[in-house]
């Protein structure tokens, strides 16, 4: 059975304890579940944390002064999902963030934010996957991940050209070279041909609805850059 870990920035009485208890109870039959109350606010309005302790018993966690437990739970627990009921930034220091966020960690990160005044601009630590409330945080956080991936992209591109004189004496191109990073597609295709997708292809926005990345190919000398859309896959 698959271990959820949910991680609270507090669980004094309001919405977002409300939606956390309510979401363990509905799958805890399913999963193992267990939450980390990051800080306690509060000592008097308790009453979904109250419900959670209730509901989890000895797998519910109150990390106290020493936030750097959070870690050492997760090293304990190794869970297969880390739900974070609020983005990092809000409440976490990035001591402890930057072990969450590890780029070797062996844990899906989710997050599911419950205020619609942090700037998506902001964003520093980026999940595995967003479980948004509204539709206005849908957008919100499309833009800034559609806009660290364009980042990452560039960097791709760069350190692909650095290499192409090392594979043009052989007949070999930028396009070419594969970096098992890059998650743009390789091929597509143009009317009856199928094309490699060049160096330069920028991811531009994602359409919620179909369920389709849209991308663009840059302009070249000769020829205007095209968009085109990848149907986003699913297990």
């Amino acid at each position: 059975m698959k271990k959820v870990l949910f991680v609270a920035p507090h669980l004094s009485t309001g919405g977002m304890p409300q939606y956390t208890y309510d979401l363990m109870r509905k799958i805890k039959d399913d999963v193992e579940v267990y939450c980390i109350e990051y800080s306690m606010n509060s000592s008097h309005f308790i009453v979904q944390r109250n419900r959670i302790i209730e509901l989890l018993g000895d797998k519910f966690f109150e990390l106290g002064e020493d936030k750097n437990k959070l870690i050492d739970i997760i090293e304990t627990l190794k869970p297969d999902i880390v739900h974070l009921q609020e983005v990092p930034e809000y409440f976490m220091s990035n001591e402890v963030a930057d072990q969450l966020y590890s780029t070797d960690r062996d844990y899906i990160i989710v997050e599911t934010s419950h205020d619609s005044s942090f700037p998506s601009s902001s964003k520093r630590y980026f999940p595995d996957h967003f479980a948004l409330i509204s539709e206005y945080q849908r957008k919100e956080f499309s833009s800034a991940a559609i806009g660290a991936f364009q980042s990452n992209q560039q960097a791709l591109d760069t350190f692909r050209n650095s290499i192409s004189s090392s594979v043009t004496p052989f007949g070999g191109s930028p396009d070419q070279i594969f970096i098992d990073a890059d998650i743009r597609p390789k091929r597509i295709r143009v009317g009856e041909n199928e094309v490699n997708v060049p160096s330069g292809t920028r991811l531009i926005d994602f359409d919620r609805v179909n369920k389709e990345y849209i991308y663009r190919t840059p302009d070249t000398g000769t020829s205007k850059g095209f968009v085109f859309k990848v149907k986003q896959q699913t297990e």
